[in-house]
């Protein structure tokens, strides 16, 4: 459902998703808006926790893996975006 429904969300737009999919689909929690551009929008902690799950990575080898080769990455206009989620 929820790739049916980013799908739908980012429209036509160049909007890029961090592969695979079925690893960090979780981890969306929502579209970010830039002017004339919608992108993915990601839980920063949630990706790093993927990251460990998924590749067997330590916390510290995580983090610094998400800090140069994701969020570090620039792909594009299309390039998602990564949320510090705040507890309310």
């Amino acid at each position: 459902m929820l790739r049916e429904e980013l799908d739908e969300l980012l429209g036509g737009d160049e909007a890029m998703l961090l592969e695979p999919r079925e690893v960090f689909d979780p981890c969306v929690i929502g579209v970010a808006s830039r002017i004339n551009l919608r992108v993915a929008a990601y839980d920063t902690i949630k990706v790093i926790q993927a990251l460990q799950d998924h590749h067997g990575m330590d916390e510290e080898e995580a983090c610094e893996w998400f800090d140069f080769n994701v969020a570090g990455a620039w792909m594009g206009e299309g390039s998602p975006v990564f949320i510090d989620v705040l507890d309310a």
